[in-house]
């Protein structure tokens, strides 16, 4: 977001940064907000929008208005996980050796069950995946949700949080155990903790499936932005 105070100076030096570039063909930013100022540099086309909940009570509160099917397939898949071992959940903010091969394994095995590669196998981005989880340990910016089931890891999601929002942005669940709903578990104890820490939003980033919507999600406009060598010439 651009303080409205400083849109003018902001577009000016924004406006002067591809100068200095020398020789380049596009400028292509995404995931804008609908209405950035920046729109002013270039031509702007609708994006995919994001999803997003806006935590606005208890979470109680905020369960009790959730779909029916929702709630009665969380309690009746928590009792099945349950009945198998112990269950726990965990938050970190730290990206340890197990808890990011947990998520690479799963995030990799989640995939491979429906013969697709997952983002990270298809960037080959394992390395820095790792490298740039390292970086944002001092800046507290990281959170990694966990779900153990008798001391395995078998649902992981890593998150970055913004000022008062969370962005989940790669999960892995343990495909042995996907009837059992694993993802909506730890989705669950997520936003518990979101609730419990008084952040304001939950943006799920891109993409409106359906069960963003289950869980209170509300669209939320974006747009892409192309800037070409004779803008602003």
């Amino acid at each position: 977001m651009i303080d409205p105070n400083h849109v003018v100076g902001i577009l000016d030096l924004v406006r002067a940064q591809p100068k200095l570039w020398g020789d380049w063909d596009i400028c292509d930013w995404q995931d804008l907000s609908a209405d950035t100022p920046l729109q002013a540099l270039g031509t702007a086309v609708p994006e995919t929008p994001c999803s997003v909940i806006a935590v606005e009570e208890a979470f109680g509160e905020f369960m009790s208005v959730r779909p029916d099917h929702l709630r009665r397939n969380l309690s009746r898949y928590r009792k099945k996980i349950q009945a198998l071992g112990s269950v726990k959940f965990a938050i970190s903010n730290s990206p340890d050796t197990e808890l990011m091969n947990a998520l690479i394994q799963l995030h990799r095995g989640r995939w491979a069950k429906s013969g697709q590669n997952g983002m990270i196998e298809a960037n080959r981005s394992e390395k820095l995946l790792r490298e740039a989880a390292e970086m944002l340990v001092s800046s507290g910016l990281l959170r990694i949700f966990s779900l153990r089931l008798a001391d395995r890891i078998v649902s992981i999601l890593l998150a970055f949080t913004h000022q008062a929002t969370i962005f989940p942005s790669l999960s892995g669940f343990d495909a042995r155990y996907e009837r059992l709903g694993l993802g909506h578990e730890l989705l669950a104890h997520a936003l518990s903790y979101t609730h419990e820490f008084r952040y304001r939003h939950w943006n799920f980033l891109r993409g409106s499936e359906p069960y963003k919507f289950d869980w209170g999600a509300r669209t939320v406009a974006k747009s892409r932005l192309v800037i070409l060598p004779q803008d602003g010439s």
